[in-house]
């Protein structure tokens, strides 16, 4: 990093300055969990990002910036397929409901650094490194939707009784946040004349956390607690999610995220 450093400060003595400009990026990202992290679960993150970096002056490639990501680093889906039976105070079955649900669970990582940027001010290619300080917020969320043909469960418009949602319930199991910090090396390749190509590689050492692993997701299912079921009114706490040897996980949260965007300059 030394060395590159000081192959940087060569690059700006030698090379025609450039006017520094304002860059926004968008992003592709992918994240790699590295030691205890990886250790715990392999799952490989995949979301997006966006940076915005201003530069300090109008000749100087140094750049101050804020990015923001978010990565899905482990997902279950399930189908509940369940033929419910409605039963009248006297115990007689009156009829059967099919019930037909998704439980969506999600271990999610998003995360916002401070970044200082120093990058070469050549025409065509700028390679750059970057210093970063921020928060991961680390969390494990499910959803039970409705997928009965009629939307029983879904809520719905009391004027129209259109439906607004068909998510029954949701439930955040698991949250942490945490400290990160690192370094990034990257390329931003001209495409035009506000556009570039802009690759990136990041170290990042995350503090530690709790959260689950998508082994332990999967054993999640959805069970009926309700001792009876109104059709016309039915009540989504008749709905429980199951957790068996729910125990989170605790590391370390270290990770390498490489990035494929595109930046404007303005």
């Amino acid at each position: 990093m030394k060395n590159l450093f000081f192959l940087l400060i060569t690059i700006f003595s030698v090379s025609t300055a450039l006017k520094a400009q304002t860059h926004f990026n968008l992003a592709f990202q992918v994240g790699v969990p590295i030691g205890e992290f990886r250790e715990n679960t392999e799952a490989v993150g995949a979301g997006f990002k966006a940076g915005l970096f201003v530069p300090f002056a109008d000749n100087i490639p140094v750049y101050f910036g804020l990015d923001f990501g978010y990565m899905v680093y482990g997902a279950n889906t399930q189908f509940v397929n369940e033929n419910l039976q409605v039963t009248a105070g006297n115990g007689a079955v009156l009829g059967s409901i099919p019930i037909n649900l998704r439980v969506q669970t999600n271990n999610n990582l998003i995360n916002g650094h401070a970044v200082l940027r120093l990058k070469a001010p050549l025409a065509n290619v700028q390679p750059y490194v970057d210093g970063l300080i921020g928060l991961n917020y680390l969390y494990t969320r499910t959803k039970i939707l409705d997928e009965t043909r009629n939307g029983v469960f879904s809520q719905r418009d009391p004027q129209t009784g259109q439906v607004t949602s068909n998510v029954i319930n949701a439930q955040t199991q698991e949250q942490s946040v945490v400290l990160s910090y690192g370094g990034a090396f990257g390329l931003q390749i001209k495409l035009s004349e506000n556009f570039r190509l802009d690759a990136r590689g990041v170290y990042l050492i995350g503090g530690k956390a709790r959260y689950y692993d998508r082994s332990q997701t999967s054993l999640w299912s959805v069970g009926f607690s309700g001792s009876n079921f109104n059709p016309t009114n039915p009540n989504p706490d008749d709905l429980d999610l199951i957790t068996p040897d729910a125990v989170s996980k605790q590391s370390t949260t270290d990770m390498f995220i490489g990035t494929l965007g595109i930046t404007l300059s303005f």
